[in-house]
């Protein structure tokens, strides 16, 4: 199998790059519909935000990977923030159901 050179890399960087552009919009557009229309937090809007969480924590693993010693304390900050995220979104999800 041929290693891709530097400029296949870059064009599919790009490539992956818009196409996750387009995805998210996609559904951030979708779930703001969603939720003008009365449906409330439905499945779009639950992607989108979990595409940009997976998107950041990825970000801060490869970037530790690299010897970053700042991106530990950034990553650690953003799961704490996701727990407390998820733990607010299911009181209120119990309390106003």
């Amino acid at each position: 199998m041929k290693k891709m050179d530097e400029m296949e890399k870059s064009l599919t960087l790009k490539s992956i790059r818009v196409s996750w552009i387009f995805t998210g919009g996609f559904l951030l557009v979708w779930g703001i519909l969603n939720y003008i229309n009365g449906q409330g937090q439905t499945l779009p809007m639950v992607l989108f935000t979990m595409q940009i969480v997976v998107a950041l924590i990825s970000q801060r693993i490869l970037a530790m990977k690299t010897g970053d010693n700042e991106s530990k304390r950034y990553l650690i900050a953003m799961i704490l923030f996701t727990i407390v995220l998820f733990v607010i979104g299911g009181l209120l999800l119990y309390f106003l159901n």
